[in-house]
């Protein structure tokens, strides 16, 4: 089954390291930046009557304003476009690349290990690891990168590593 609004959310964030323990005051309005910069479970986010935030709606959140017996399940291009595109998913690519760079592992076979075990909960398969690799190496060679320093590019290549396991069917679909 697709993972709920609530678990991929949850999920993302959590990879990156990035979920806040502080609790502030519960406001009120959609557009205010506690909806933008949220970083605790979904489940502590607040929901306002006809103000559902954009992302929930995406990903078949129930509808706050009425009983909801059975939620629908949708696959739409949408969805992957979030993934590809949102900057939260970027952001949090990014902080999950910086994690993963700045563990004591050293080489990138044990980089991608530990990028599996977080993200999917299991190792990286050898042919994972030597697709990885090719990834690694053409993303780093990429011409639009050329002018980068060293530490930019391999930034650039492990965030768009992690952007592409994030938008992967296992992350996003509970067996």
């Amino acid at each position: 089954r697709a993972a709920g609004t609530s678990e991929s959310g949850d999920f993302l964030i959590s990879k990156s390291e990035d979920i806040s323990a502080l609790i502030r005051p519960n406001r009120v309005g959609a557009d205010d930046e506690f909806y933008t910069t949220f970083r605790k479970r979904s489940v502590y986010l607040p929901i306002v009557r006809n103000m559902l935030p954009d992302v929930l709606a995406l990903f078949d959140a129930a509808d706050p304003n009425g009983v909801t017996a059975v939620r629908n399940e949708t696959t739409v291009a949408s969805q992957a476009l979030f993934l590809l595109n949102h900057p939260l998913v970027l952001q949090q690519s990014r902080a999950f690349a910086e994690r993963l760079l700045t563990t004591a592992t050293q080489t990138e076979a044990e980089r991608v290990e530990l990028a599996h075990r977080l993200a999917f909960g299991r190792s990286a398969t050898h042919e994972e690891q030597q697709e990885t690799t090719l990834f690694l190496q053409a993303f780093l060679n990429s011409p639009a990168l050329a002018e980068k320093s060293e530490q930019e590019r391999l930034q650039a290549a492990w965030q768009a590593f992690c952007q592409s396991l994030f938008c992967s069917n296992e992350f996003l679909y509970v067996e």
